[in-house]
């Protein structure tokens, strides 16, 4: 063993109580880092499940002017219970605007069996 080995483990003995306290609080600060990432991870595997399970929508988009007449036509489909202005998307195709409603629904059939029907609506050609 050299004399700068021995040295330094004189040292580190005469020091031990520092050494310990900065070893504890490099030990928190890692143990703080796990549970804060841990944490962080477990929220957002939670906000997915509860959007997938209660059919949240990922996207919200404002329209400040659809046509009363989409959501009048959208309405008068067998299974829909109501349709706003708001549920309609906007776009523009080829110079025209193109009115797309996308809804579904949860029909039972028995028990805990059910069929989940997606429905699109749009005025592309």
């Amino acid at each position: 063993m050299s004399p700068l080995d021995r040295k330094l483990l004189r040292d580190l003995w005469r020091l031990r109580g520092q050494v310990l306290a900065i070893g504890m609080v490099i030990a928190s600060g890692v143990g703080l880092l796990v549970m804060s990432l841990t944490a962080i991870e477990a929220l957002q595997e939670t906000a997915d499940a509860y959007y997938e399970r209660y059919r949240f929508a990922q996207v919200f988009a404002r329209v400040k002017r659809a046509p009363e007449y989409m959501a009048d036509r959208l309405a008068t489909i067998e299974g829909v219970q109501s349709v706003n202005p708001d549920d309609l998307e906007i776009t523009k195709e080829g110079g025209e605007a193109v009115i797309t409603a996308a809804w579904s629904t949860k029909v039972p059939i028995i028990g805990n069996f059910s069929a989940c029907l997606d429905f699109t609506s749009t005025t592309a050609k």
